[in-house]
């Protein structure tokens, strides 16, 4: 793990064991300042969504004299779910819009996402070589543990209607942290491509 990454996971942990401390005893300023409607977790979570679809456009940008249709395709399509979550996440916090998917949906993709998937890429050739070709960032062992800590300190918060903007928060920024440093990390670097 980089410098950068320690640095960044210390961060978000930070902030996550700060909001489950404040959700026991400073309820008040929990639920207002910290995890309210306009709050810091509101905006700290558009920021690592915003920061996803800006990665995946410079990746995008930067790859493209190099890489196969397919392979900017995927990387616009992720850019384009981003910004789509993230300005139907924006809407629900300005309350223009209700929730828009169950939260055991929402954990159910992410299980998907960070266990089987990952496992199928290393199995199953055929999986490696789509995944690939797409550009999918996949996420290492230590992120999947990462999300497991977000899960537990979730539901250590104390029981209130904002303890999902934790999850939020965390969910966010881990994949913007697997973006930046993924399982097939070798197929997004320009080291690695013959010119």
């Amino acid at each position: 793990m980089k410098i950068l990454e320690k640095v960044s996971f210390l961060f978000i942990f930070a902030i996550i064991f700060a909001g489950s401390w404040l959700s026991h005893n400073k309820t008040e300023i929990y639920s207002t300042w910290f995890a309210g409607p306009h709050g810091v977790l509101e905006w700290l979570t558009l920021a690592g969504i915003l920061s996803a679809i800006i990665a995946n456009f410079y990746r995008a940008s930067i790859l493209a004299p190099f890489r196969k249709t397919t392979f900017l395709v995927g990387l616009y399509v992720a850019a384009g779910i981003m910004t789509v979550f993230g300005a139907l996440e924006g809407f629900r916090r300005w309350g223009i819009v209700d929730d828009f998917m169950p939260g055991w949906f929402v954990a159910f993709l992410f299980f998907l996402y960070l266990v089987v998937l990952p496992l199928c890429y290393l199995k199953f050739p055929k999986v490696k070589k789509r995944v690939d070709n797409w550009g999918i960032p996949l996420p290492r062992f230590y992120h999947v543990v990462f999300y497991l800590i977000l899960i537990i300190t979730h539901y250590s918060t104390n029981a209130l209607d904002q303890r999902p903007e934790q999850l939020q928060f965390g969910a966010s920024w881990l994949f913007f942290m697997i973006m930046m440093e993924p399982l097939n990390r070798v197929i997004f670097s320009r080291t690695t491509i013959e010119r």
